[in-house]
């Protein structure tokens, strides 16, 4: 029994050692996965800024959507680009509005009574067309009173007295026709009013009426619909201008190619005259160009990386893009101080922004 006791004891001394041996060794990998957490930290760890002596340093701009123009920032949060070839056009914006080429009120020949409205607000009609019907003064009265003595006097005055019939001059759309039957007329009272075509009559600063040419496209825009621009040409230029709040304009007919449902006579219209464009054409945005010491220039990157300042020369000029003629090439770096890219009314039109969709399609 003793030697058993002894046994026991020696098994349970090497399983104390094996198992403190498991222990042992646990801890080490536990340090070492430590210490190799800490090393990959400090490896992780941002460099400390350079010098203001050193040469500014470039770094990729974040992932930009789709159709997005390729820009780099540098440590200033300065834009760096380069020109890029794109369409441009030249315009010379005005107000305008619409209105009938030829707008003609149908008046009464005597005064009396309308008796029918024969056509709606918006409806065609050919020449020859009647419109309504009317009683002059007289006629009215003769039949009035035919009408209390009774039905069969009222029969033999209607077919004896016949009502004036007012008829359509010509091939026209019916703008005005708000008077009601029995309603009394003068001469002077316009009993339908016709057109026969809608145009845009645009007011053009003197300033600008030489770059305005018959034939020249245009783009109209009514205020109601801004989102459903129209194509137009220059159909005639007025001789002679008037003053509009101390501002002296020429007026300026346009021809609209497809006029849709929503014009109406009186609507109001911004009016954009392409004066020059070109399909392809090497451009920057406007704030890259400085045109404020008279020539223009542009701030790039020279061969060494630092920024140095060259004189250009301009073409198409836009609130958005300056057509570069001479001075940069595709391969020019240029610096934007400011990082305002995202021009109004561009958006789809600007090769340095994304491109975005549309609701319908002008020029």
């Amino acid at each position: 029994m003793k030697t058993e006791l002894n046994q026991n004891t020696q098994n349970r001394g090497k399983g104390f050692w094996t198992l403190k041996k498991i222990i042992g060794i646990a801890a080490i990998v536990m340090a070492a996965a430590s210490f190799v957490s800490l090393f990959a930290e400090l490896n992780s760890t941002p460099a400390l800024p350079k010098s203001k002596t050193s040469p500014p340093t470039v770094t990729s701009l974040p992932t930009q959507p789709q159709g997005a123009f390729p820009g780099i920032k540098n440590e200033k949060g300065e834009t760096i680009i380069s020109p890029a070839y794109a369409p441009i056009t030249q315009t010379v914006t005005t107000a305008g509005i619409v209105t009938p080429r030829n707008r003609l009120q149908i008046q009464p020949p005597v005064a009396g009574r309308l008796e029918q409205m024969l056509v709606k607000e918006g409806q065609r009609v050919k020449s020859g067309d009647p419109l309504a019907t009317m009683s002059s003064t007289d006629r009215a009265t003769l039949i009035d009173a035919a009408r209390g003595q009774g039905q069969k006097a009222w029969d033999y005055w209607q077919q004896v007295y016949k009502p004036i019939q007012l008829v359509a001059p010509m091939d026209a759309t019916v703008i005005v026709a708000t008077l009601e039957p029995g309603q009394v007329v003068a001469m002077t009272d316009a009993i339908v009013v016709l057109s026969d075509e809608l145009i845009v009559q645009a007011q053009v600063d003197e300033t600008d009426i030489s770059s305005i040419a018959l034939g020249q496209h245009a783009t109209v825009t009514l205020d109601a619909f801004p989102d459903e621009p129209v194509d137009a040409t220059v159909e005639h230029i007025y001789y002679e201008s008037v003053v509009v709040s101390s501002v002296t304009v020429y007026k300026v007919d346009l021809k609209v190619t497809n006029i849709p449902d929503s014009f109406r006579s009186g609507m109001n219209a911004q009016v954009a005259f392409d004066v020059e464009h070109k399909d392809k054409a090497l451009v920057l945005p406007a704030e890259a160009v400085n045109l404020t010491k008279g020539n223009p220039m542009v701030t790039v990157l020279n061969d060494k990386g630092k920024e140095e300042t060259v004189d250009v020369e301009t073409g198409i000029t836009t609130n958005a893009l300056v057509e570069i003629a001479d001075g940069l090439t595709e391969q020019s770096k240029v610096v934007i101080k400011s990082q305002k890219l995202n021009i109004a009314g561009l958006a789809g039109k600007n090769p340095f922004m994304p491109q975005m969709k549309t609701k319908s399609g002008g020029k």
